[in-house]
């Protein structure tokens, strides 16, 4: 039978592994180009600049062919959406290269098994691109700003669209290039 000091000793440890696993805070960065679009179906395009760093990823927890990620793009304007796209851990995600080179990941799902988002290609401090079509919202109202939440494993980065370089058709498209960094994430 364990004492009360070991028991104390043990729960200690695990609430240290289950708090070490949670995922980092979103890291705000600047975007490249955003399009979304709703002729014919809705539809995302996205690149955001050099600057997510695959370094040392490899079959850690920010490894999202072992742990997965996620796509969030939201509005607080216009009509308001607020959607995440599942990328899960599953055969769509490869590396880019060999494993242990951390060059970058591919997620590829042409047959749309996992949700709406069919590519996205993330290499280490090059541009990152995402491809989306069938997502779910409206353009009836300018959505500007547009906020994207890039998570692979457990980190997240997020940038926001808007401002003076944008461009906006109703029920059309919305367009935005040359994003700053936000000063926060969400």
């Amino acid at each position: 039978m364990r004492r009360i000091p070991e028991l104390l000793t043990a729960a200690a440890l695990f609430a240290g592994s289950v708090t070490t696993g949670l995922a980092s805070p979103a890291v705000p960065i600047p975007g490249s180009k955003l399009k979304i679009g709703t002729v014919h179906d809705p539809h995302v395009r996205l690149e955001i600049t050099k600057v997510i760093s695959t370094d040392g990823t490899n079959n850690t927890p920010s490894d999202p062919v072992l742990n997965g990620g996620s796509i969030r793009i939201f509005s607080t304007t216009g009509d308001v959406f607020d959607h995440t796209y599942p990328l899960p851990a599953s055969l769509q995600w490869h590396y880019y290269g060999l494993v242990g080179q951390n060059r970058g990941y591919d997620y590829v799902d042409s047959t749309k098994t996992n949700g709406p988002i069919g590519v996205v290609r993330v290499r280490n401090n090059k541009m990152t691109r995402v491809i989306g079509t069938g997502l779910d919202f409206t353009l009836h109202a300018n959505p500007n700003p547009v906020t994207v939440v890039l998570t692979l494993g457990d980190r997240s980065w997020c940038t926001s669209f808007g401002g003076a370089v944008s461009k906006f058709i109703p029920d059309t498209k919305f367009t935005s290039l040359r994003a700053p960094a936000p000063a926060s994430c969400p």
